[in-house]
């Protein structure tokens, strides 16, 4: 299927909705389930129940993007093959540079709103595209809480990665 082409609801819709569905599934699990998991990890003995809490984060991540694959499959479309998905990727970059301009202005509130503008805008428009390539309102939410957690990794690991390096090295004492 080409990019905005007309799409015709069959029962390959029915299974893409199906799909969508048990993706969302997973996807509450991972979020909601892991911070419950870390809970059970610390105030537990039972070694059973630190096995599953270990297992719900890969189990349920596997599962999230498996599912939504499975849906984006009926529609013969890939996360890749999505333009938005590279655009959420270089979107997670100009929010960085924004809250690093933020950070250095002395937090200007117009900054402030200006960012936060921005960002309703173009999760207005990842909305409205997503839902021209896939005609499922369940999976075009799926694929941009995917899109949007893959913006936000990328913006945790730069910021962890200049909070690593930006340190001034220890001074060495010196050795008698």
């Amino acid at each position: 299927m080409t990019h905005f082409q007309s799409y015709e609801p069959n029962d390959s819709s029915n299974r893409s909705n199906v799909s969508a569905i048990l993706s969302l599934l997973c996807m509450s699990l991972f979020f909601g389930g892991t911070s419950l998991s870390l809970i059970f990890l610390i105030q537990t003995d039972n070694e059973l129940l630190k096995g599953i809490a270990i297992a719900n984060a890969p189990f349920s991540l596997f599962g999230w993007i498996y599912f939504l694959r499975r849906a984006l499959a009926e529609f013969e479309l890939t996360i890749w093959s999505l333009p938005t998905t590279k655009a959420s990727l270089v979107m997670g970059l100009v929010a960085l540079a924004g809250a690093l301009a933020y950070y250095w202005s002395g937090a200007n509130g117009s900054i402030a709103i200006a960012l936060a503008i921005g960002s309703v805008g173009y999760l207005i428009c990842l909305l409205i595209f997503n839902f021209r390539y896939t005609r499922s309102t369940l999976v075009t939410i799926d694929l941009c809480i995917l899109q949007l957690t893959m913006s936000v990794l990328i913006v945790v690991f730069l910021v962890w990665i200049w909070i690593r390096f930006s340190k001034p090295p220890r001074p060495t004492e010196p050795v008698y």
